[in-house]
């Protein structure tokens, strides 16, 4: 799903103002509904997020809890970019923070999932 969340992203990007120079050609999608259908990808990975944690927690996999505290905070700092930047009429600064996030957000997810595979493969050899 951070991948669906990135792709949408890039559609996001590439609809605004900021999809390269002034004259480069956007997607031509509506802004607001793009961004609104990145921003429900975005809740539903929070939602996952959060019920995953509650499990790792109940399940007590303090590897797996303490991987998904940091991913949930990575997750709600980039969302508060998204929002802030979003309704603040898309400024430039913050659209590369936001960008920059992506990379953050896209990088852990991917290394939480290897090195999570990683413990889950040691765990069945034990």
């Amino acid at each position: 799903m951070t991948l669906i969340i990135l792709a949408i992203g890039t559609v996001v990007t590439g609809s605004g103002p900021h999809a390269g120079d002034e004259n480069a050609q956007r997607f031509g999608f509506e802004l607001r509904t793009v961004a609104s259908l990145h921003a429900d990808f975005v809740i539903a990975v929070l939602v996952l997020t959060i019920v995953l944690l509650a499990i790792s927690h109940h399940e007590k996999l303090s590897f797996l809890s303490r991987r998904l505290r940091i991913f949930l905070l990575i997750l709600l700092g980039q969302g508060l970019i998204g929002y802030v930047q979003y309704f603040q009429d898309l400024p430039e600064l913050l659209v590369a923070f936001h960008l920059i996030g992506s990379t953050l957000v896209w990088g852990y997810a991917w290394g939480m999932a290897k090195s999570l595979e990683s413990g889950f493969k040691l765990r069945k050899l034990s």
